[in-house]
């Protein structure tokens, strides 16, 4: 019996460590975290696959178009 909870223990795959970042690497403050519908990653995905796609830039990401959308956000209700 104790070969056995051995093997299980063996199979079982180690927890996955999030790692949190509160400086990105360029030196900005990561003001806050948000959790998006289940969806709404993939479909951030597919999205900037497509922009660099259409564009031919690969410097386009997920959080540029985030940072984007937030500051049409605030232009649209004059907080800008």
């Amino acid at each position: 019996m104790a070969g056995r909870m051995m093997d299980q223990a063996a199979v079982e795959k180690p927890k996955r460590k999030r790692k949190y970042r509160p400086v990105t690497n360029d030196g900005q403050r990561k003001l806050f975290t948000t959790w998006l519908p289940f969806d709404m990653p993939d479909k951030l995905r597919e999205l900037v696959q497509e922009r660099q796609y259409l564009t031919n830039d690969k410097s386009i990401t997920i959080s540029g178009l985030v940072t984007e959308a937030i500051d049409d956000l605030l232009a649209k209700y004059n907080k800008a």
